[in-house]
């Protein structure tokens, strides 16, 4: 998608053929954390964006926005999140 060509998150990964189980587990393998995001996480997408914030920045961030990305077929491929210290 355009936005991980222009970068996404760092060490982002996007596989429409490989299931988030494999991706977790190659993480296990390769000793990398693995941070799922999605509408279960932890009860709600919000609650999982905070978590995955909060782990990075070290703050409890304000979260303003959450807006779906989606590819030509219209599914969700990535969220863009708009954050206030």
């Amino acid at each position: 998608t355009a936005w991980l060509s222009a970068g996404g998150a760092h060490h982002t990964a996007l596989s429409r053929a490989l299931t988030s189980e494999h991706l977790r587990d190659f993480a296990e393998i390769a000793g990398i954390e693995f941070l799922l995001i999605d509408a279960k996480t932890d009860g709600s997408l919000e609650q999982g964006v905070r978590r995955v914030l909060r782990s990075f920045t070290g703050k409890s961030l304000e979260i303003t926005r959450i807006e779906p990305a989606k590819d030509s077929s219209g599914q969700v491929v990535s969220y863009a999140v708009w954050v206030q210290e």
